[in-house]
């Protein structure tokens, strides 16, 4: 029987909220780079956990340790690799680049989706599909 995500998707929203708010701290206690490592960081130990130890009915509980790591990491992942890109482009572009980055974030959204299901359908392992997803 497969349980219902609902509670675990809506708690990782929640905290999602709560790791965008904690970025000003970062920011100030440990600078642009090292919050964007950090919450990246957040994000791979949080994939790591699911494809090496969350694999079995019995270990279900991990999930919600997860989606807490998963929340804080992408919550503060997406305004610090905004703050980062505009600290390295160069004074009078910021539009340009800004717009280039905004094309390139639509046009290659499908990649994970593709790469996702191309190792799912050929090995057909969850597990290493996960390593796909952002």
């Amino acid at each position: 029987q497969i349980a219902d995500p609902s509670p675990i998707l809506i708690a990782i929203l929640v905290v999602t909220v709560l790791g965008a708010a904690l970025v000003p701290f970062v920011h100030r206690s440990f600078g642009v780079k090292t919050g964007m490592c950090i919450a990246v960081g957040m994000n791979v130990l949080g994939s790591l956990v699911v494809i090496l130890f969350v694999n079995s009915p019995e270990t279900k509980g991990g999930v919600w340790i997860v989606g807490l790591l998963y929340g804080l990491g992408l919550g503060a992942t997406y305004p610090m690799q905004r703050t980062l890109y505009m600290l390295i482009i160069p004074a009078g572009q910021e539009t340009e680049m800004m717009g280039l980055l905004q094309f390139a974030s639509i046009v290659f959204a499908w990649a994970p989706g593709l790469v996702f299901t191309t190792l799912n359908e050929h090995m057909n392992d969850l597990r290493l599909a996960m390593f796909a997803v952002p």
